[in-house]
């Protein structure tokens, strides 16, 4: 198990959607739309204890990426709990990144209880459907 996994079994527990680590802050997750504080009394990690935990998890090819561009996008899964999509970078404060969990099971139309009429845009055969909204707000889910 990789250090940064206790964090990403957190945010599935709670049910937030992103994870934020960045330099002299404490971890954040996204909860219902506002950052909050994965723990409690959890002190502000440096950049190079965040780098050490995407050290873990990140892919060869992103880890070369990564040192070429100072940036880099790449998925980690935990079996059994969930795909997360992650970004990390490097900014004047150092490295950071933010991981959105990306659910392991794909809920229904009728379990997101979506309403006939969207349900309806399934069917079309022309023009373009945008789909738009704020973070958390269930694009990728309704995409799926």
């Amino acid at each position: 198990m990789a250090a940064i996994d206790r964090y990403f079994r957190i945010l599935a527990e709670t049910g937030a959607s992103d994870l934020h680590l960045s330099p002299s802050e404490r971890p954040l997750m996204r909860l219902h739309g506002r950052l909050k504080e994965v723990e409690d009394g959890h002190s502000a990690l440096t950049s190079a204890e965040i780098e050490a935990l995407f050290e873990e998890i990140t892919p060869k090819v992103n880890k070369a990426e990564f040192a070429e561009g100072n940036d880099t996008d790449f998925a980690y899964e935990i079996t059994g709990l969930a795909r997360f999509r992650a970004n990390i970078f490097r900014d004047r404060k150092g490295v950071g990144g933010v991981f959105r969990i990306i659910p392991s099971e794909i809920l229904t139309a009728e379990a997101l209880n979506l309403s006939p009429a969207i349900l309806q845009l399934c069917y079309l055969t022309k023009g373009l459907v945008l789909v738009t909204g704020p973070t958390g707000s269930g694009k990728s889910t309704t995409l799926c």
